[in-house]
């Protein structure tokens, strides 16, 4: 399949890349590059070992090679995203501000209350961009069974407010 030297050829292409879940990719898909270019030129009438030293030389320095694909594999940040969620996370604060004048000590109260789910959500996010949920995908059934266990749960013992059955007592605290 590969010699020696393509592995460690590859190994130096892969030691300049920091995304671990593109070297899988990358290195198959170099590898087919130096075999296809190997067997091109033992067709020519080479020896196997002088056709890999030829196709490692004509792919080039395994290091620029390297830092260019971890260029192209850097995750990318999507910035429109985040300006939409400061733009939404201001525009939470509007109904808070422009309320009544009479009812400014309770404004500070929800404008505190605000600012601090505001400032949770925020870390939660700040979790998720730096943890790999795509391992999570998987556990779809314990999410979907744990959701539909959730709305079961509020239908028979929920608290009813306006006359629907809405929320659930953890704690007994009311």
């Amino acid at each position: 399949m590969s010699s020696s030297r393509f592995d460690e050829f590859l190994s130096k292409v892969t030691s300049k890349i920091k995304s671990k879940e593109a070297h899988k990719m990358i290195k198959k898909e170099l590898t087919n590059h130096l075999v296809e270019l190997s067997q091109n030129f033992q067709k020519g009438g080479v020896s196997k070992e002088e056709a890999d030293d030829k196709a490692i030389k004509e792919m080039g320095n395994p290091f620029t090679i390297g830092d260019n694909l971890n260029r192209i594999h850097k995750p990318k940040m999507d910035w429109l995203l985040i300006f939409l969620f400061i733009i939404i996370a201001g525009i939470s604060f509007l109904p808070l501000i422009g309320s009544v004048p009479e009812m400014a000590i309770f404004n500070t109260f929800f404008i505190g209350r605000q600012a601090i789910w505001l400032t949770l959500g925020i870390l939660v996010i700040v979790g998720f961009l730096f943890f790999d949920y795509r391992k999570l995908t998987n556990s779809w059934v314990f999410f979907f069974g744990s959701g539909l266990a959730l709305l079961v749960l509020t239908n028979l013992s929920g608290y009813t407010t306006n006359g629907v059955k809405t929320w659930i007592s953890f704690f007994d605290l009311e």
